[in-house]
């Protein structure tokens, strides 16, 4: 097997790659209390609104709009979707396009600022959605390719 892709990586994919490192690899534990104190300030920031649980003078108010904002952001899907646009803006280069081959011994990815050659023997895993594969290596660092970038292409796995 021998596969050449080119591709140019979306914002889109990205998030969806960050999300998948997210579910499959266990990336980003480090945020599990945030996002769990994210939830909870969420619930109780709209309980306080709708339901009056906390009496709502100006300081309660102030409070549950803080608790309100901070949830919202804690949020997983809206932290990813910051956080990409943010990566965007300060890395260009993960827009520009890509190079990878693929066989039976060697992973080689190739951007404008770096490349990397893996054997399949160092990658931690393959991850998978509707749009993209993800390859993880053991660094944490992970490659993303989009399927449309095989389709392209016309090779065959």
């Amino acid at each position: 097997m021998n596969i050449s892709l080119e591709y140019r990586l979306s914002q889109k994919e990205f998030k969806e790659s960050l999300m998948i490192c997210h579910q499959v690899f266990g990336l980003m534990r480090g945020y599990f209390y945030y996002r769990i104190m994210g939830i909870l300030s969420f619930i109780s920031a709209v309980a306080s609104f709708i339901l009056g649980i906390v009496p709502m003078d100006f300081g309660s108010f102030i409070l549950s709009l803080y608790l309100l904002m901070m949830g919202f952001f804690l949020m997983p899907q809206v932290q990813s979707a910051i956080y990409t646009k943010r990566v965007f803006k300060h890395y260009p280069f993960l827009g520009e396009p890509v190079q990878v081959s693929i066989d039976d011994n060697l992973f080689t990815y190739k951007n404008s600022v770096s490349k990397a050659e893996h054997t399949w023997q160092t990658i931690r895993g393959v991850a998978e959605s509707d749009a993209i594969f993800v390859v993880m290596h053991p660094t944490n660092v992970y490659y993303v390719l989009p399927k449309k970038a095989f389709a392209n292409q016309g090779n065959r796995i």
